[in-house]
């Protein structure tokens, strides 16, 4: 019986630490990111050096999620969007230090040929268009998906920004989507 209360007041504790830790990070968190309500139908997101529009439609699936190497240093941030129709989704992930750098400088480097260079603004990034036939198993999919990845580096040169898009083959509407929100990305002046 004494047990069981030690590990009630144990887990008690556990949970409390964890929620104070949280509430440090978030407040942490919330320095790096602001929004903006624009009237237009979109919201403006501030964070990495970068301002992004994202439409109001679209809908998180994922927020900020840090993956860490076995030190516990942060290797990407990642949030993940799914556009309106359902038909597709957006990944912002930032890679927020030299292997981010080194990330981009392989891409710019690259001879693909499906990769060309353009600008972002003025912004210089690397853009890759593949078609998708098969999942990560090697099973055919129903429909074929086009991802289209954008490289970017940070403002601060501290790391680079990826953006992942990935629609069906089929809607019309997704590419006019996407290069707009592609075209609307900013650096954040300081």
């Amino acid at each position: 019986m004494h047990t069981y209360i030690l590990l009630f007041f144990y887990s008690l504790l556990t949970l409390s630490c964890a929620n104070t830790k949280n509430s440090k990070n978030s407040a942490n968190h919330a320095a790096l990111i602001s929004i903006d309500k624009n009237q237009n139908n979109s919201q403006t997101i501030k964070k990495y050096g970068f301002a992004f529009k994202i439409p109001n439609n679209w809908q998180i699936q994922l927020e900020d999620f840090k993956a860490k190497d076995l030190n516990g240093k942060i290797k990407s941030i990642k949030t993940i969007y799914q556009l309106s129709d359902k038909q597709g989704k957006v990944q912002i992930i930032y890679h927020p230090n030299k292997s981010g750098i080194t990330l981009y400088n392989y891409y710019n480097q690259s001879k693909r040929k499906n990769l060309t260079h353009i600008k972002v603004n003025t912004i210089p990034a690397v853009k890759i268009i593949n078609k998708l036939t098969v999942d990560g198993k090697g099973h055919n999919l129903k429909q074929p998906i086009i991802r289209e990845k954008l490289y970017l580096l940070a403002p601060d040169n501290k790391g680079c920004l990826e953006i992942v898009a990935d629609y069906f083959e089929k809607n019309i509407k997704a590419p006019k989507v996407i290069d707009t929100f592609i075209h609307n990305i900013t650096i954040i002046q300081k």
